[in-house]
């Protein structure tokens, strides 16, 4: 079997489902983020057998604030995780050092709808100056242009005749149906049939013959398809997939199934592969669409709605059609559910630690500073410092921040959603 992908760059899935890459690539990478997930000693020891070289590779950090921040102008940065983020990275990073840039978007692609408008000899009602005549003598309306009394005289000429045809036509049409009608009559009555007449009417027809024409019509009920079979299943998914997939040869290409890694890839310019070595060929977009005023925004980082406030923004998708025209495509399996809705709002306390519950965008949050004592335990010119990824790092593990797990600048936006009443399990 050839080998379609010379540089391929694998993401969790590839391993879970134990796929055969070294049947479709020649070299294969990865980050070591992806390794440290797979957990399960089942899949950790295929890891260790595996039939090709998994090259492990850092990525540069500006490859990853380059795809951190195309990911939020298509508005899949909050489905990624860091680990999804590096692996995109580490594709563009062998993208640019095996083939190069020129061919890569630096900002996605943004197809609007423009309604045409104002052109020359055009009128807001959709018809031109020249169908508005075609009409006015088609009709018999007057023109704008008249001599005094003559043009209109002359209009009122134009109009009565015209209006006696339409009379006399309106006339032979009902005459016809009244000529229709009596024939129909006269042709029912002509049909009565005596019982003398029953057996010349009736035609007796052999079984054989029956029998022929039954086959005949179950042969021409059968498409002249072969049957699914659970030998030929994936034969025929395969054959109902290929409008979304292509066979071809590629230099640098990444394999996930994640719908979000996907459609960031695909709108740099990136080549993205199924576990199986396609090519994928088509795109999913999608936005922010509000449940409360039915307002949609393409801003992927909002929280809450820009229109109306509230924080019930819904994740849908949403295509492009031929002309232009964007469609979203709600999920209505997905109902609208009031988890949480019944908790009342904490009643305001005091303290450094209590964390309010953010109801607004323009809410004034509590800003934490670190303490005196803290400030001066992070003394980075003193020769015993030692820096915070190392095993001999003092870890603060007594303060009360640290008992109730407070992380700076890392507020729970749902808040309310939680029932703040509820005692801690013990």
């Amino acid at each position: 079997m050839s080998k379609n992908i010379k540089h391929l760059v694998v993401d969790t899935t590839a391993f879970i489902k134990a796929a055969s890459l070294q049947d479709i690539a020649e070299n294969v990478y990865t980050v070591q983020e992806v390794i440290d997930e797979i957990t399960n000693d089942r899949q950790r020891r295929k890891l260790v057998v595996l039939p090709y070289d998994l090259i492990v590779k850092d990525v540069f950090t500006e490859n990853i604030k380059f795809v951190t921040d195309f990911s939020k102008k298509t508005g899949d940065y909050r489905s990624l995780s860091a680990t999804d983020i590096k692996v995109i990275a580490l594709t563009y990073q062998l993208e640019k050092e095996k083939v190069g840039t020129d061919h890569l978007k630096t900002e996605p692609t943004t197809q609007k709808v423009v309604k045409v408008t104002g052109l020359a000899n055009y009128n807001s009602n959709g018809n031109s100056a020249d169908d508005s005549e075609k009409i006015n003598q088609e009709t018999g309306e007057p023109s704008e242009k008249t001599d005094g009394e003559t043009g209109e005289v002359n209009t009122v000429d134009k109009i009565v005749p015209q209006t006696d045809n339409i009379a006399s036509n309106e006339d032979n049409g009902n005459d016809d149906e009244e000529m229709e009608a009596e024939e129909i009559a006269e042709q029912i009555k002509n049909m009565d049939i005596k019982e003398e007449n029953v057996d010349e009417i009736i035609v007796k027809v052999n079984e054989e013959e029956e029998q022929s024409e039954s086959e005949e019509d179950s042969d021409s009920d059968s498409d002249g398809g072969d049957w699914i079979t659970p030998g030929n299943v994936a034969e025929k998914k395969k054959e109902m997939e290929l409008g979304d997939f292509e066979d071809k040869s590629v230099e640098v290409a990444c394999t996930t199934s994640d719908f979000a890694m996907q459609n960031v890839l695909k709108q740099i310019g990136l080549n993205v592969t199924s576990v199986d070595g396609r090519i994928i060929k088509h795109l999913r977009t999608f936005i922010f669409r509000c449940t409360t005023c039915f307002k949609t925004t393409s801003v992927m980082t909002k929280v809450f709605c820009p229109k109306c406030g509230h924080s019930t923004l819904k994740k849908v998708g949403v295509s492009i059609d031929d002309d232009g025209v964007q469609h979203i495509h709600i999920n209505g399996r997905k109902p609208l559910t009031a988890r949480g809705k019944k908790f009342s709002l904490p009643t305001p306390r005091g303290g450094q630690h209590f964390q309010y519950p953010i109801l607004t965008e323009d809410q004034h949050i509590h800003k934490r500073f670190a303490t005196k004592l803290a400030r001066n335990k992070t003394n980075a010119m003193d020769p015993d410092y030692t820096a915070g990824f190392s095993p001999f790092a003092a870890r603060d593990v007594n303060s009360k921040s640290a008992v109730l797990g407070v992380r700076a600048n890392k507020q729970d936006l749902k808040y309310w959603m939680k029932n703040c009443y509820k005692g801690k399990k013990k």
